[in-house]
């Protein structure tokens, strides 16, 4: 008897079953075999073998560090190219403003003017003349010089500080500047009258003992300050004959009814001015001062 297989929607139709395959029982069936790799062999004494024994190749070592060197050389030219050519405007504009500076100086009166504009009083620039005390010695003929320049005599020029300025008469002089040599006077207050006296305004600078480095000397050491801003000699051979600080001179000029000005004080070992604490850091002070 035959199977037929029956169409599921066509039922009239009928198709024949194809036959069932019957396996040959002589036939055997074919093993897969499991596939095996071929091992790697691990070269034992290569793994272990000392440096002594594994050839070395200094070519390579040397390639990297020559590049890496030559690596490093082109950042620096490239660097020195940035400095010197494309940023070289800038740079030179940086260092013009470090050594110019501009230091405005008020005028002590403005011009005095009518309604309708016409000037009454105005400003006349005059000459300002300063001496030291070093080029009058190493330059002795430049006193007859500065004499005959303001109308006095060499006598007046060279007179003693401490005697005086009986030879110049009142208000003779705008300006009258005391470059440091207040710390070398004896009678500083006969000697910052006469100033005031014979000039309309007094510039005086001296060295300031509180500044810091000098302070840890004396503190520190227990010595006598010197070597810093502008103290340099020893206690023994130095001219000045009293020290002073910034502070210091601000009493005085307040005791003896001094008018202060301005106060400029300089670290000249930075070539900088000091603003915010000069009493401090500040190894020259500079005053501006007149009679009140």
């Amino acid at each position: 008897m035959k199977r037929t297989w029956r169409h599921p929607i066509r039922g009239d139709h009928l198709y024949v079953r194809p036959p069932r395959r019957v396996r040959n029982p002589n036939r055997t069936a074919k093993v897969r075999q499991p596939r095996i790799r071929p091992r790697r062999s691990v070269n034992v004494a290569a793994l272990v073998a000392s440096p002594e024994e594994v050839e070395s190749n200094p070519s390579v070592r040397l390639r990297v560090v020559g590049i890496v060197v030559l690596l490093l050389f082109g950042v620096m030219i490239l660097r020195l190219w940035g400095l010197q050519v494309v940023d070289q405007k800038n740079y030179a504009a940086a260092v013009n403003a470090n050594q110019i500076r501009t230091v405005p100086v008020p005028a002590p009166r403005g011009e005095i003017v009518d309604r309708s504009g016409h000037v009454l009083v105005t400003n006349v620039t005059s000459m300002q003349i300063v001496l030291s005390r070093v080029e009058a010695s190493q330059h002795p003929e430049v006193i007859g010089q500065v004499a005959a320049l303001v109308g006095a005599t060499p006598a007046q020029i060279q007179a003693d500080l401490n005697k005086g300025l009986r030879g110049f008469g009142n208000q003779q002089f705008d300006c009258v500047v005391l470059s440091q040599t207040l710390q070398a006077v004896r009678d500083v207050p006969g000697v910052i009258n006469e100033i005031l006296r014979v000039g309309h305004i007094g510039i005086v600078s001296f060295p300031n003992l509180a500044f810091r480095p000098l302070r840890h000397i004396l503190a520190k050491d227990g010595r006598a300050p010197r070597g810093y801003g502008r103290i340099r000699e020893q206690w023994y051979d130095t001219p000045d004959v009293r020290f002073l600080s910034i502070t210091d001179f601000e009493e005085f000029c307040h005791e003896k009814s001094v008018r202060i000005h301005r106060r400029i004080g300089l670290n000249t070992e930075d070539g900088t001015e000091v603003f915010k604490d000069p009493n401090l850091d500040a190894d020259l002070a500079i005053f501006v001062i007149s009679s009140s």
